[in-house]
């Protein structure tokens, strides 16, 4: 099985335009932020609770997922 490689032009019309991010802040009972510990990187091991939205997902949806 071969793979035909596009030229740069091409292969950069096939890549995502923007990126689309959802999250949402909570909080506990005394008002802090609560962050989620990240499992894959060392350089910021706290995070806000949220991700990449895949194709069409619309923020909230990413949020909740």
């Amino acid at each position: 099985m071969s793979q035909a490689w596009l030229p740069p032009e091409e292969f950069a019309a096939t890549l995502p335009k923007a990126t689309v991010f959802g999250a949402f802040l909570l909080t506990d009972e005394a008002d802090r932020p609560v962050h989620l510990r990240a499992t894959y990187t060392t350089t910021h091991p706290w995070q806000w609770p949220g991700g990449i939205s895949e194709a069409g997902e619309r923020p909230w949806r990413t949020a909740v997922r």
